[in-house]
């Protein structure tokens, strides 16, 4: 199996669309001081952008010609990243990282076809038994220090820390076509049911600042319920953590923002709804919005 110190002797090339996959690479990259070949899209395109001493590919084909190894994002919300793993399969070692705690399995789906890495990479002891549960035939699994959780709280010891609003974390869950199916709700059913429950508890008088989610298009889908309710605005363009430490609580539904919230010691609470699908995050300090009510 291969191991961390053995990534970093090897030429890195990267293949993401998803945030949350492209964060963690970005933050391992960075961390050591690696000039990888880049075949970005969507989210990935701006995160890497920050990266200095990369090369940016126009194509996977230049991507493996170049390198020993390929670390991909895993995401949903497009085919970029499981189509070029298929394509990259046994023409160079490849890797998948494993963000998150959700939908594993479905991640790695082709046409009806599950198509998987030489090496999953997950970040945290939740995500590595998770794979080796879903996977359990699946041997080559590392697990790394998350250098992305770890920048987060860099930046937030050179913040001022306040209790200005209350911080919505959005989530593209409507955007899956499934969403309604598998989970009973979507964001915006979510966030309504957030706000007629809000009037009825402690923080009735809190104003509320949503945070979209990187890779949301439609930022006027909430616009009919930020017209309906007082006290609604957008989040400015400012890094994560800047939103998160003026905050007085933070919202959502399994977004990896409600995690990095726990870390800066944010009270967090879970919107889904009650008849909802109970969340995947295995966080027992996130409550249950709806019990203050």
């Amino acid at each position: 199996m291969i191991t961390e110190k053995e990534i970093m002797n090897l030429r890195i090339g990267v293949v993401a669309n998803d945030a949350g996959g492209s964060n963690y690479i970005y933050s391992f990259i960075k961390n050591h001081s690696i000039s990888p070949f880049l075949y970005c899209n969507g989210p990935a395109k701006d995160i890497f952008s920050k990266l200095e001493n990369s090369v940016v590919c126009l194509s996977i084909d230049e991507v493996i010609s170049n390198v020993d190894i390929i670390i991909f994002a895993t995401g949903q919300t497009s085919g970029f990243e499981i189509e070029n793993l298929k394509y990259s399969k046994n023409k160079v070692l490849t890797a998948s990282v494993l963000d998150h705690w959700t939908n594993y399995t479905n991640r790695f789906k082709f046409n009806n076809e599950s198509i998987l890495p030489d090496t999953f990479i997950v970040f945290d002891k939740e995500a590595y038994d998770l794979s080796t549960s879903q996977f359990p035939e699946f041997k080559n699994i590392i697990l790394l220090k998350n250098y992305y959780l770890e920048n987060q709280l860099i930046e937030s010891n050179t913040l001022e820390i306040k209790k200005d609003y209350i911080l919505y974390i959005d989530e593209p869950i409507k955007f899956h076509p499934t969403s309604i199916k598998k989970y009973n709700y979507d964001e915006i059913s979510g966030l309504e049911l957030f706000l007629k429950s809000k009037n009825k508890t402690r923080f009735k008088n809190d104003k509320i600042v949503i945070r979209f989610h990187p890779s949301e298009l439609n930022k006027s889908k909430y616009d009919v319920l930020i017209n309906s309710y007082k006290g609604i605005s957008i989040a400015n363009n400012n890094s994560l953590v800047e939103d998160l430490i003026k905050s007085k609580i933070v919202v959502g539904y399994e977004s990896m923002a409600m995690i990095v919230a726990l870390e800066l010691n944010k009270p967090v609470f879970s919107i889904i709804p009650p008849k909802g699908t109970k969340s995947s995050l295995p966080f027992d300090q996130i409550k249950s919005f709806f019990d203050e009510v």
